[in-house]
């Protein structure tokens, strides 16, 4: 809409044409305004969500869900198939309904009855109580059990449930690491652990990790090389942590190992560089910023969860939920925490919401002991 200079009023309509392919939460869509770049406006639409893409487009895909103009579609998306084709759907005769009654429903033998008006149906497809004939879900009902398993056991590999979650074993050691990552993009004055390492390769690839490392293994090893890769490719790092004083200490860290002009923090109360290509920020401002559609996400390649545990806190835990599903396909994933217990199965579920593998990284002992120290007065 084009609006007077002079009254304010809207006089005029310009049409802007987009690529066919977009749509108003598709990343081809027109930018904001450079003052929201990282904030995001209530008028901006969020981005679409990884992993709902295959939903979107599987009428496209599926030609038995879009049929002519002016008739009925009667695949729904996301299935396979339909209860009845459009064709077979008409009947004319009685005996073409009991011969369709025959192919829907199961029955083995359906015949036309005497001059009286008698349609016997087959006994395994008759009710006791009713004079209609089973339909698909009563059959299924009375199934037995052996006619069940060799149903299964002639299933399809491809109806298998496909698993997104990766146990590393990292005891297996990694000794060909050097070779597959032959120059790091970032340096360390350490020799990397295992699992350090194991994360690194998988960062490398594009892949989603999930760190369940012990407390003082490293994990923020695995954050930091993600900064310095994204950097080599000339993307952002957002980091996210549950309270802003973990926020702010990792501001400081990172400000003294990449450069000042490289870390931005972004909080409630604090707003630093928002342009920076590694930003720091709890996962709420996260949230908010996948709800107004911020522009700053076009370039975000990876997202770091610091003790993402928190996501089974009663209170808050549903922001994690919120911003892991709302985050775009082309961001990858990287969680770190140490209180994690069942570890697959949450990553499982990151993996199936987000339609992406994501490998399991767990540490086998806590490398830095603890030590119990009880302090008593001296006249006791």
């Amino acid at each position: 809409m084009v609006r007077s200079p002079v009254t304010g009023e809207y006089y005029a309509a310009k049409e802007i044409e987009l690529p066919s392919e977009a749509n108003p939460m598709s990343l081809l869509r027109a930018a904001g305004r450079p003052e929201n770049y990282a904030s995001g406006s209530s008028n901006q639409v969020p981005f679409q969500p990884g992993g709902i893409t295959e939903f979107a487009t599987n009428a496209i895909e599926n030609p038995a869900a879009v049929t002519d103009e002016g008739e009925l579609c009667t695949v729904p998306d996301g299935f396979d198939r339909g209860l009845f084709e459009v064709a077979e759907a008409q009947v004319p005769e009685i005996a073409d309904s009991f011969d369709l009654a025959a192919k829907y429903y199961g029955a083995t033998e359906a015949v036309v009855g005497s001059e009286q008006g008698d349609l016997p149906v087959s006994d395994s497809v008759v009710d006791d109580d009713a004079d209609e004939p089973r339909g698909e879900i009563d059959q299924m009902v009375v199934i037995s059990q052996d006619q069940a398993q060799s149903a299964r056991a002639l299933q399809p590999e491809e109806s298998v449930k496909k698993e997104w979650a990766h146990v590393i074993d990292v005891n297996a050691g990694f000794s060909n690491f050097h070779r597959l990552v032959p120059k790091l993009a970032r340096e360390f004055p350490f020799e990397l652990d295992v699992f350090q390492k194991r994360a690194v390769f998988h960062i490398e690839r594009g892949d989603s990790v999930f760190v369940a490392a012990h407390t003082s293994a490293g994990k923020t090893v695995v954050a930091e090389y993600a900064v310095a890769l994204s950097q080599m490719h000339m993307t952002k790092t957002i980091y996210t942590s549950p309270i802003k004083a973990l926020s702010n200490q990792k501001f400081n860290d990172f400000t003294r190992a990449f450069g000042e002009d490289n870390v931005g923090i972004l909080t409630g109360d604090v707003k630093i560089r928002p342009e920076a290509p590694c930003l720091i920020m709890t996962t709420e401002v996260l949230k908010n910023m996948l709800y107004r559609g911020a522009d700053v996400l076009r370039d975000v390649e990876f997202v770091v969860f610091d003790e993402c545990h928190y996501i089974n806190d009663l209170e808050r835990g549903v922001v994690w939920e919120e911003v892991i599903i709302m985050l775009p396909r082309h961001v990858s994933i990287i969680l770190l925490s140490a209180t994690v217990p069942n570890t697959k199965e949450f990553a499982e579920w990151v993996g199936r919401t987000k339609k992406r593998d994501i490998y399991v990284i767990n540490t086998s002992r806590r490398p830095v002991p603890l030590e119990h120290y009880l302090y008593v007065g001296r006249n006791q």
